[in-house]
């Protein structure tokens, strides 16, 4: 019976002490950028397919695909969510995003350039761009799954305004490109204690992508200052 007792006491204060460092992590500063007398554009949801797509990161393989429906519904999602905020936004439509390349100045396809010119034909002067890299499905129910929910996405905040329209006070500029990124694979507790912040967060539950995404929306709007 005493061997029993111990043998439960290790995992009972590592559960505790990961109680105690939930408890204690304190929220990420949003960024200073002041957005209010700006145009602030936010771009539908798009997925990369090849490396010239992308502004960051990579594209994993074999890389997991959202259906034309699911994206819609994070657009819907993120709107939702940012009409809650002070900021001004502009929500744009699918209509008139990017179907090819632009080439840079040294006559290369570029992401960048095909964004930045993106958010000048439509007269924004930051672009809200969100990316979804990964899009693994839950195998399951909110009770059990036999494989869980996985995703990777960006957000990006571009600035189309030039260098003395960026400059801060006291020297500097403001960054073109701005990154959010989250990557993550829901995993059962007993797997990682140190999740205990996020278990409780999702009520205990095996959740879907797309709920997963809207935890990566929260973490850009706060990291981006949106």
């Amino acid at each position: 019976m005493r061997f029993r007792i111990r043998s439960l006491m290790f995992p009972l204060l590592s559960l505790l002490l990961c109680i105690g460092l939930w408890a204690c992590q304190k929220s990420v500063a949003p960024h200073p950028l002041e957005h209010s007398a700006l145009t602030v554009g936010v771009a539908p949801f798009v997925q990369p397919l090849t490396r010239v797509d992308l502004l960051a990161g990579f594209i994993p393989d074999p890389q997991g695909r959202a259906t034309p429906e699911q994206l819609a519904a994070l657009d819907s999602m993120f709107e939702k969510k940012l009409r809650s905020r002070a900021v001004n936004f502009r929500f744009l439509s699918r209509t008139g995003l990017p179907s090819v390349p632009v080439l840079d100045e040294q006559g290369r396809r570029s992401a960048l350039a095909t964004w930045l010119d993106y958010a000048r034909r439509q007269k924004v002067d930051l672009l809200v761009l969100p990316m979804l890299l990964d899009w693994q499905e839950r195998q399951g129910g909110d009770m059990g799954v036999t494989s869980p929910a996985a995703v990777s996405m960006d957000v990006f905040l571009l600035d189309t305004r030039d260098a003395s329209a960026r400059a801060l006070p006291g020297g500097g500029e403001i960054p073109v490109v701005q990154r959010s990124h989250y990557a993550e694979t829901q995993e059962a507790l007993a797997s990682n204690l140190l999740g205990i912040g996020e278990f409780f967060k999702r009520k205990g539950k095996w959740v879907t992508a797309e709920a997963l995404c809207g935890e990566g929306m929260d973490k850009a709007v706060l990291e981006l200052g949106l």
